[in-house]
């Protein structure tokens, strides 16, 4: 036998299959018209299920789907990557969710260089007071000036204290984050906690200090310095006692005067005096730039500079006449070029600023992420459907699709068929275009299966 012989008989045996190709043919029936319902609803079926499965392929091979994907224990690296492809999704819950300020912030304040001067030291201090004059003007610096680098001494102590306090309250407070925070975000976050807990710090001293300034000014309570008010004597009496006050009148730079009686604040330039015998009088010596006497020793520090003290020559001046019996080394200030302070900002300002120069703020992001300890990152993230999805949804759609196709198919068929018996079969052969015009292309097919059955089944 011939290859074409054989190829023939080949094909012949497919179309054969394929034609009498039949789902319904679990239990045979020797009734042609039940068989060509088969046969026809095998058809239908076949054509439904594959433009079915086409259209499932199709959709799923370009179609992106969303899936949530999680990465265990990601460390700061791994988390950074994330956070910049999926920064909207990203989702990185911590384990611990209250962390104390105290293990991600350092503080290292730098105080204006006055608090670690010699200045306030003791051996200045008592340099000042051991000179060996008789007499002293109450105004004089030698007097005035142990009093403010005591005062400035205090205020120092004062500021660090205050500063130490706030920082340890600061610090032990918890800082509640619920999941990371970028790098970015938790900058900004400790920026705005930090830039609150500067402010409220020097505010609280602020108001503490005014509220003392404004109790001694309202009391008019007398300077043990005899600044603000003399005391008058009664001369004529055995015991000398005092009958009186008289308010101490200064005179600033423009020479306007100015009463203690009518405010606390009055000043004037003060002056290291010496005494005339001869006269009984005091002698301006030397006027000591950038600082002030007034009625109160704070209020007149509060005007004051530090003008002098940044200056040699203005030092060996004091020292001159200071004439003590003690020796002493005492260094200038030195002033930085990274203050913020002018060499004439007034010792107000710098007290009332706590003497800060610079915080010193150290934030440690990696310290924050490994305490937070995020447990996962979960995110969204668009993908196709791979092979496995495919089959996958093609596997569950078709277990369903399929019987519902086999019981509706075959019904349909023979409702249309029964509903068609009165149609002339050699119309809907020889002119099946009427048929199409009025919707009724399946039934024509139908009836033409009509017609072929039982020629498929004698050749079969």
């Amino acid at each position: 036998m011939s290859c074409f012989v054989r190829f023939q008989l080949f094909r012949d045996r497919i179309k054969t299959s394929l034609i009498s190709f039949n789902i319904y043919d679990k239990y045979p029936s020797e009734n042609q018209h039940v068989i060509a319902n088969e046969r026809i609803a095998t058809r239908i079926y076949v054509i439904l299920m594959t433009l079915a499965l086409l259209v499932i392929i199709l959709f799923t091979s370009f179609t992106h789907r969303t899936v949530i994907k999680q990465k265990n224990k990601p460390n700061q690296l791994e988390f950074d990557k994330l956070y910049a492809k999926y920064s909207h999704k990203l989702v990185c819950p911590c384990s611990q969710i209250s962390i104390l300020y105290d293990t991600f912030i350092m503080f290292e304040p730098e105080l204006h260089t006055i608090c670690s001067s010699d200045f306030i030291s003791i051996n200045w201090i008592s340099y000042l007071a051991s000179t060996n004059e008789t007499y002293y003007n109450h105004a004089d610096f030698r007097i005035l000036g142990q009093a403010q680098f005591n005062a400035l001494l205090a205020f120092c102590q004062l500021a660090n204290q205050t500063i130490s306090d706030a920082m340890n309250t600061f610090l032990s407070t918890n800082f509640i984050s619920s999941g990371v925070i970028k790098l970015e975000l938790f900058q900004s976050e400790v920026e705005f906690l930090l830039k609150s807990f500067k402010s409220s710090t020097i505010n609280s001293f602020q108001r503490s200090f005014d509220l003392i300034r404004l109790t001694t000014q309202g009391n008019q309570l007398l300077s043990a310095l005899k600044t603000n008010y003399i005391p008058i004597i009664d001369t004529y009496n055995v015991n000398s006692s005092i009958i009186g006050f008289e308010s101490n009148i200064y005179f600033d730079l423009s020479n306007s005067s100015c009463s203690c009686s009518d405010s606390p604040m009055c000043i004037e330039p003060v002056w290291i005096f010496s005494y005339n015998e001869t006269t009984q009088t005091f002698i301006k010596q030397f006027n000591v730039p950038g600082f002030y006497t007034g009625c109160f020793a704070i209020e007149s520090l509060f005007q004051s500079t530090f003008k002098c003290l940044f200056n040699q020559s203005c030092l060996e001046q004091i020292k001159e006449y200071v004439k003590s019996y003690a020796t002493t080394d005492i260094s200038i200030l030195n002033l930085s070029s990274s203050s913020k302070y002018e060499m004439n900002t007034t010792i107000g300002t710098i007290i009332y600023q706590l003497f800060i120069e610079n915080w010193n703020t150290h934030v440690f992001y990696e310290a924050y992420y490994n305490s937070c300890q995020p447990m996962y990152c979960s995110y969204d993230d668009l993908e196709k459907f791979d092979v496995l999805s495919i089959i996958t949804s093609i596997l569950s759609v078709y277990g369903g699709l399929t019987v519902v196709l086999k019981i509706l198919l075959l019904y349909l068929v023979k409702f249309i068929r029964n509903r068609t018996q009165s149609v002339n079969t050699n119309s809907c052969m020889t002119n099946p275009i009427s048929f199409i015009g009025t919707g009724l292309l399946l039934t024509c097919i139908i009836q033409k299966e009509v017609v072929k059955a039982p020629v498929l089944l004698t050749t079969s």
